[in-house]
């Protein structure tokens, strides 16, 4: 097998100083000799991007995470290495608490998934890996029979339930006899910016919710004293017999455009039924089968976990709208972002005399969405007075008439047209069970 020509160019400078001599030992290895980055792939693998800050805060959510949205880390070490022992074998890892669980398999943590293990020497020329984001959250499965990243036989021993956390790349060399690596042979462990994942939805919701009809639309009020985790609000909103409104035309994100919090996502919006990559979980559900556990059970329409009657989720988990608007569909958004210092909207282009219903939905920086679990009923009507704005479909999302600059601004808005997400990557596999 002909060797990579990096391998090959950095061979002098590691071999020079091998253990062929005995004046001077190896230089021990240090984090300062490697570099990681860590990127966005394209779904087919052939590039990728760097993460902007605000991406290694905010990029991972629950959705993400549920769709196997790849993530790709590079680690090398270093061009022009000093003396190093080319033979020392390398071990590097992704994940939470890498060092704590491969001390100790069987505690608190469970061992991370394997970027690479080599000799320092294949560390020169690098490895670059993709991995579905779940890898972030979970270690793996004690009867795992593969550790690597990108093995569809590695089985994690998480989900992608409620959490938070940050992880990153861990790199330990063997420095005594004892087998594997040990919390103390750990010598990189992630460095800021972390690599942080949030699969929470807002701890509040927005209260005192209510509709007020007008010709050709409505207003939305409510109050939010506290915003806490809230990072925006958006408005969904439906016709009486379950389609949505129709002349409502809002920009939904491209799958790898550069994350803004401006947008929540779900796994129906992302990738549906069919995951960008594949991974396998050990996990059993955590819910005990009845009407208000959280999870869809059989004969079950809905299940929220806190289902109301007067919600999109009644208290015997039937729906009181469309599984679509339930299921936060972006064909149902009828509202740009709006701010958490906003205490209305307006929303134009209805038509007069239909009966029309509405949600609204909190999500934080993540992107991570949450119901205010409250059904609005309105019917616009042509015999009352019209709101200001746009009359063509923009959302005016200000409590407040807004200024004439602003008004241009929001009808140039509302003349994006809305993006359908990208074709999932296609598979041969079986998804991971949900």
């Amino acid at each position: 097998m002909r060797m990579p020509r990096a391998t090959v160019l950095a061979l002098p400078a590691l071999l020079a100083l091998a253990p062929q001599t005995a004046l001077a030992a190896p230089v021990p290895f240090t984090s300062d000799l490697f570099e990681v980055a860590h990127t966005i792939p394209t779904l087919d693998g052939a590039s990728a991007r760097a993460m902007t800050d605000f991406e290694r805060k905010y990029f991972v959510n629950r959705a993400r995470c549920e769709c196997g949205q790849p993530l790709r880390t590079e680690l090398r070490l270093r061009p022009d290495p000093p003396e190093l022992d080319p033979t020392k074998l390398i071990q590097s890892f992704l994940g939470p608490y890498c060092a704590t669980a491969e001390s100790d398999p069987k505690g608190q943590f469970r061992r991370c998934g394997q970027l690479a293990n080599a000799t320092a020497l294949g560390y020169v020329e690098g490895f670059t890996t993709d991995y579905p984001a779940i890898f972030l959250a979970s270690g793996l499965d004690l009867g795992s029979p593969s550790r690597s990243l990108d093995d569809p036989q590695t089985i994690l021993a998480g989900t992608c339930d409620p959490g938070q956390g940050e992880a990153g790349a861990w790199v330990c060399a063997q420095t005594n006899t004892q087998a594997g690596c040990q919390a103390d042979e750990f010598f990189l462990q992630p460095q800021p910016p972390r690599l942080q994942w949030d699969f929470m939805a807002p701890l509040v919701t927005p209260d005192d919710l209510t509709v007020t009809p007008a010709r050709g639309g409505v207003t939305l009020s409510w109050t939010l004293d506290n915003p806490a985790d809230i990072h925006g609000l958006r408005v969904l909103c439906e016709r009486s017999d379950g389609k949505p409104a129709g002349n409502q035309d809002f920009a939904t994100p491209d799958l790898l455009a550069e994350a803004d919090g401006t947008h929540y996502f779900t796994q129906q919006n992302l990738c549906g039924d069919e995951p960008f990559l594949l991974f396998t979980t050990a996990a059993k559900p955590t819910g005990d089968g009845s009407c208000g556990d959280g999870q869809v059970d059989p004969g079950e329409a809905c299940d929220d976990g806190d289902n109301f009657d007067e919600g999109p989720c009644r208290s015997d988990c039937t729906l009181t709208v469309s599984p679509g608007l339930h299921a936060l569909d972006w064909d149902y958004l009828c509202s740009d972002h709006i701010s958490i210092d906003e205490t209305s909207v307006n929303i134009h282009g209805l038509e007069n005399g239909v009966d029309y219903r509405f949600l609204l939905v909190a999500y934080d920086a993540s992107g991570n969405p949450r119901i205010v679990p409250q059904v609005l009923h309105a019917t616009p009507d042509a015999s009352l007075e019209a709101l200001p704005g746009d009359p063509e479909g923009c959302a005016c999302t200000t409590s407040t008439a807004p200024t004439t600059s602003a008004l241009l601004l929001l009808a140039a808005l509302g003349l994006t047209r809305r993006r359908r997400r990208p074709p999932a990557a296609t598979t041969t596999d079986t998804p991971a069970p949900r």
